[in-house]
């Protein structure tokens, strides 16, 4: 089952990628045994993947003029679980983007 999430970014698309790489990176880090996984398959959408309970959740990221979509393709037995999943994905990209508006990217 997908889900899809919206959210503002509103930076040039080269530095809000450089805010998505970062905040991958990030969750790599601090979610390292959910085995995160992300990539860009072209210059606007990239995909990503975990593994929760065994279970293995892919999606997708976009970027569309000043807008981030998230889709994540949520298995049945963890869809409790989708709702967090986002969240945390919010929260990441939230950070990153705010720090690149700040001019805090390296």
């Amino acid at each position: 089952m997908g889900m899809k999430h919206q959210i503002h970014h509103g930076l040039s698309l080269p530095l809000a990628k450089k805010a998505i790489d970062k905040a991958m990176d990030a969750y790599s880090a601090r979610f390292s045994e959910f085995n995160p996984t992300f990539a860009w398959a072209n210059e606007t959408k990239g995909r990503l993947g975990f593994r929760a309970k065994g279970v293995k959740v892919e999606g997708d990221i976009e970027i569309q003029g000043p807008e981030i979509y998230v889709e994540l393709e949520v298995p049945f037995i963890l869809r409790i679980f989708r709702g967090r999943a986002i969240e945390i994905i919010d929260r990441e990209v939230k950070d990153w983007v705010e720090r690149a508006r700040n001019g805090e990217l390296d």
